[in-house]
């Protein structure tokens, strides 16, 4: 079994369209899956709550978790995690709220590749950018095929072991920063753990940067940089950022 858990703010009509498309592009045949939603910082109103569990978008069993506070990506996938525990999965998915996984790639095609390898725990999918056609994280890694290596794991679509993610009581950290430390803490968590992080082409997301106002070149350029910025800082000033007081605005 895989747990999905997407981690939003107030965008039920993106998540609704993702989950429709993946719906009719048959993304979750052969898997036994369930989608954990947390909303973070609003309550759904009756209209957005029967949207997504009473007329189901995706055909999958839902589970809805909402925060009136804002609490930040880090905090919100973290109550993700702790709900799935109660279905007991092999692996679980992150997915971004305005990422979709591609026509023609299934997930159970990553889940063969991870159940016949001890040492494969994590895996980035391929995220291609849907307004300009790039690829968002991993384009240097162009002429790898299949699996490879990566420094670092893009969060608009990655799936992980279960067993890997439920050792630490908070898989995402630092939970007071609000934004841009998720694919750090990912990496350094499966590091931590003697594993190495992979990512693949056999399986992509279109990830289309919906950001209400927001130009996509500009938050893609923020969001590489932001991530690679805690990737390679050193330890001394990583931890004078971890212990910084998070700012709830974005």
């Amino acid at each position: 079994m895989i747990s999905i858990i997407i981690a939003t703010h107030n965008r039920v009509d993106e998540i609704t369209n993702s989950l429709t498309l993946m719906k009719i592009n048959n993304i979750f045949d052969n898997v036994k899956s369930r989608i954990i939603l947390v909303f973070d910082g609003n309550i759904l109103n009756e209209l957005q709550y029967d949207k997504l569990l009473k007329n189901n978008p995706c055909g999958l069993p839902i589970i809805i978790s909402q925060n009136r506070e804002h609490i930040g990506q880090n905090k919100a996938r973290n109550i993700g995690i702790e709900i799935s525990k109660q279905d007991n999965p092999q692996y679980i998915c992150f997915l971004d709220d305005d990422a979709t996984i591609d026509k023609g790639y299934e997930l159970r095609n990553i889940i063969n590749i991870m159940d016949s390898s001890e040492k494969i725990v994590a895996i980035g999918l391929q995220s291609v950018i849907k307004q300009s056609g790039n690829d968002q994280y991993y384009s240097k890694y162009n002429k790898q095929k299949g699996i490879f290596p990566v420094e670092i794991i893009c969060l608009a679509g990655a799936i992980i072991k279960s067993n890997v993610v439920y050792k630490f009581d908070r898989f995402f950290f630092p939970e007071n920063i609000f934004y841009g430390s998720d694919e750090w803490a990912l990496v350094m968590r499966v590091r931590q753990l003697g594993y190495q992080t992979y990512a693949t082409n056999l399986c992509r997301v279109i990830h289309r940067l919906e950001s209400k106002g927001r130009n996509a070149k500009i938050r893609y350029n923020l969001q590489y940089a932001h991530s690679f910025m805690w990737t390679l800082l050193p330890k001394k000033i990583l931890i004078v950022l971890i212990f910084r007081p998070a700012s709830k605005s974005q």
